[in-house]
């Protein structure tokens, strides 16, 4: 048992990015703890490069995705185009993008007569750009064609890219030769630098980091490593407004959407002071749609800092002695909380004055709480990982249901039955025979396992496979379930049609 002072949040621990230092949960699950890039899309999926390839996060768990004929396993630089492919390339100067779950290679990106390593691409509007030895590399992203664009002008020299950053009106591009700016107008133009007194933007070794805010810029230099200089595109002239020298080995410059992140060996920091990781060796730093930071490292993998709401009310339930197992369910109704731990413990207090009501502990065999779900006239449902349970708030009592439905994975209504999504499959309860069973029998005072569900009469099952999760859409009169094998419909007229099908990864949850 764990001694904790409880706070009921819908979140793990959380501390304030203001002069704190961010605390972080590590999401297990990676190949490799040695990540490069990561990339929020869209739909809100977290996309990670690493040592070992590129992964996608659920919430839940990692898909990870291979090309067979890939020539390295490392990927970074991850991307997001119009129609939500990602697009990345690894160590080894390829170029890859990810539709309808596969990788796709762009082979007209001639690797091997590449000089450098490996490219640096990024978005711009619906063009793929990458550096090359032989000028710019620009894909098409609208129907994947591709070609190289060369620039001679004012110059003898061979026009080469070997670092870019998309802004949001065009890509800073920089080379050998000088530096450039790509748009749709102009197409490839050269760029005057302004206040570079240092000659730091002469330096022909200058990597300019890949993430930008608005139109401002940052790079460094080979030759000087512990230096970020800042500058900021102003129509064909970038004007350097600050450099700055930092201890440590630089990794990278990121921006999270609020706040830009200084990378370093050593520690990362933002630039207005407000938050301070330090010792994690970090490589990006970026906000998902919910406001949680996630923090990619070269040494931890991926990891998470939840977003803190400063209005949030602290609910205080128990003394700092008092002894209660992890909480791992919370559910609500108008005037009740009820939250289920680890070992099987139910707590049911009172949302205005934050007392404890009364506690009950299930069986030890029945396992931990999965799920809670309120019903109505003060009654809950509660799964645990062995057994249906059903908890009467008026009367302060719980009973195991007898019934070979097993653990509830998720529950739903129609105006006619009640779904049950559980480990043993797909069950429907007409409502009216439901709600009396899941009130009127709960009030009687008996033992534990004396009220018993008989399939046929009370319960029906429309699937004996293991269901993970089911939503009810009244509009269209048709129930939506997932299944280990994908996506399912079941119409009122019973019809069933599989909607989705994936053999390779799983789906875990309907909203």
């Amino acid at each position: 048992m764990k001694k904790l002072f409880l706070i009921i949040l819908l979140v793990a621990t959380i501390t304030s990015l203001q002069s704190q230092l961010l605390s972080e949960k590590i999401i297990k699950g990676l190949p490799s703890k040695e990540v490069y890039d990561i990339l929020v899309d869209k739909k809100g999926f977290i996309w990670v490069g690493h040592e070992f390839g590129i992964s996608r996060y659920d919430g839940l768990s990692f898909t990870d995705f291979f090309y067979a004929n890939s020539n390295s396993s490392g990927i970074t630089d991850l991307s997001e185009d119009d129609k939500g492919r990602i697009w990345f390339h690894n160590f080894s100067n390829q170029i890859f993008y990810i539709e309808n779950e596969r990788i796709h290679l762009i082979d007209t990106y001639s690797s091997q007569n590449e000089q450098a390593f490996f490219p640096r691409t990024t978005m711009y509007k619906n063009w793929l750009v990458a550096t090359s030895s032989h000028g710019l590399f620009i894909c098409n992203t609208n129907n994947i064609q591709s070609n190289y664009i060369q620039f001679t002008q004012h110059t003898a020299q061979t026009f080469e890219t070997s670092s870019l950053v998309a802004l949001k009106n065009a890509v800073v591009l920089h080379g050998k030769t000088g530096w450039y700016k790509l748009n749709e107008q102009d197409g490839v133009t050269e760029l005057q630098i302004k206040n570079d007194t240092s000659h730091f933007a002469s330096d022909g070794s200058v990597i300019i980091f890949s993430t930008a805010n608005k139109d401002t810029v940052y790079f460094t230099s080979l030759l000087f490593k512990n230096i970020i200089i800042k500058a900021v595109l102003k129509n064909d002239k970038l004007e350097i407004v600050d450099k700055v020298a930092y201890n440590g080995l630089l990794n990278s410059v990121s921006f999270d959407g609020d706040m830009t992140w200084i990378n370093t060996k050593k520690e990362s920091f933002t630039t207005n002071k407000r938050g301070k990781i330090v010792n994690a060796n970090i490589s990006k730093v970026v906000k998902d749609k919910e406001g949680n930071t996630w923090i990619c490292s070269l040494n931890e993998g991926l990891k998470i800092q939840f977003k803190f709401f400063s209005n949030w009310e602290k609910i205080k339930l128990f003394n700092k002695t008092d002894s209660i197992d992890e909480v791992r369910r919370v559910a609500v109704s108008t005037t009740n909380l009820v939250f289920g731990t680890e070992n099987g413990g139910i707590y049911v207090t009172n949302k205005q004055c934050n007392k404890v009501l009364f506690i009950k502990q299930l069986n030890e065999k029945a396992g931990s709480i999965e799920n809670i779900f309120y019903l109505d006239h003060n009654t809950f449902l509660i799964g645990a990982s062995l057994g249906f349970y059903i908890l009467d708030v008026s009367h302060q009592t719980i009973h195991r249901i007898a019934t070979n439905i097993f653990t509830i994975k998720s529950i739903s209504f129609s105006d006619k039955n009640i779904y049950l999504g559980a480990s043993g499959g797909l069950y429907k309860i007409p409502s009216q025979l439901g709600y009396s069973i899941f009130t009127h029998l709960a009030e009687k005072n008996i033992n534990e396992n004396d009220i018993g569900l008989q399939e046929g009469k009370d319960f029906f099952k429309i699937s004996s496979h293991r269901c993970r999760s089911v939503v009810y859409n009244p509009g269209l009169k048709t129930l939506y379930a997932i299944f280990n094998d994908g996506l399912y419909k079941i119409t009122d007229t019973g019809r069933v049609i599989q909607y989705y099908s994936q053999t390779n990864k799983k789906l875990f949850e309907l909203n």
